[in-house]
């Protein structure tokens, strides 16, 4: 009996979490497809610092070294990246 061709399956699409290196801290940053999003940055060199001290949204496609803030350009990503950062931060 010859098999069946086979069908691409479309890739899973990853969430990624960003937190402290500590147990129990909340992650504070979230990656999905080509955003990132940031509740805040910490920075331990004064020289890498950046501007902005709230909340961020990167294209990491566009902008893998995140260095253009996105977050009021983009406020429908924003509100579904941060609700995704909330419940998981919930699970923990």
């Amino acid at each position: 009996m010859p098999l069946a061709p086979l069908r691409p399956q479309p890739a899973p699409v990853a969430v990624s979490y960003f937190s402290s290196s500590l147990p129990g801290l909340a992650a504070r940053a979230v990656r999905y497809k080509d955003w990132k999003y940031h509740t805040s940055e910490v920075f331990k060199l004064k020289k890498t610092a950046r501007k902005s001290k709230g909340a961020t949204l990167y294209n990491l496609r566009d902008d893998i070294g995140e260095s253009k803030n996105l977050i009021n350009d983009y406020p429908e990503i924003v509100a579904k990246l941060k609700n995704a950062l909330q419940e998981h931060n919930k699970k923990r």
